[in-house]
């Protein structure tokens, strides 16, 4: 074989080749983008989960007033939704390729309406009686604890992703949160 034909067989191979391979690459650039934004909400949703579980634990009424103060204090100004809004206004969708968008969708407004009642507390503290309030917030609080562990308890988020983020103590923590909110949820124990 001359040297010609060896040259356009190979240039004929490459473009062949770069051809049946250009359509897989943004199939899997979108797979990494997934890959970073679940990543990046998991590790924003445990945050939240960190910070109002313990309004799920708190069963003692001092202990309950000693976490609405710390609450209430810094409630504003700790709870992150950014890495979310972030995804719903320029990353919808690949958003919604995510398996667990809905259950994400539905906790994250749980956390919106956390952030409004607490926005409200401060507006109404006032013309309200305290103890409506917190008891308000405390039913909010320990719905978004819930359903954060249910989700991961039934399977809808991944604990994989879960247990990568989290150090093994803090996965099992959660992961037995998960069982007191289901088992609390079966005997009807989330009434404010």
């Amino acid at each position: 074989m001359d040297e010609t034909t060896k040259v356009l067989i190979g240039t004929l191979s490459g473009f062949l080749i770069a051809f049946l391979v250009e359509p897989a690459k943004p199939y899997f650039q979108n797979r990494e983008k997934l890959k970073n934004l679940r990543l990046a909400l998991y590790k924003e949703l445990i945050h939240n989960f960190r910070y109002f579980e313990p309004f799920l634990q708190a069963g003692i009424e001092k202990d309950l007033d000693r976490q609405f103060r710390y609450f209430k204090t810094l409630g504003l100004y700790v709870i992150r939704d950014e890495c979310y809004k972030q995804a719903i206004s320029s990353q919808l969708d690949l958003f919604y390729q995510l398996a667990e968008a809905n259950e994400l969708n539905d906790v994250y407004s749980r956390l919106s309406i956390a952030r409004d009642s607490i926005a409200k507390e401060a507006v109404t503290a006032r013309e309200r009686k305290q103890r409506a309030i917190d008891a308000e917030l405390a039913f909010v609080c320990r719905y978004f604890v819930m359903s954060v562990a249910n989700g991961f308890g039934v399977g809808k988020f991944d604990k994989g992703i879960l247990e990568h983020i989290v150090d093994r103590e803090k996965y099992l923590e959660i992961l037995h949160s998960a069982t007191a909110a289901k088992k609390k949820r079966s005997v009807g124990v989330l009434v404010s």
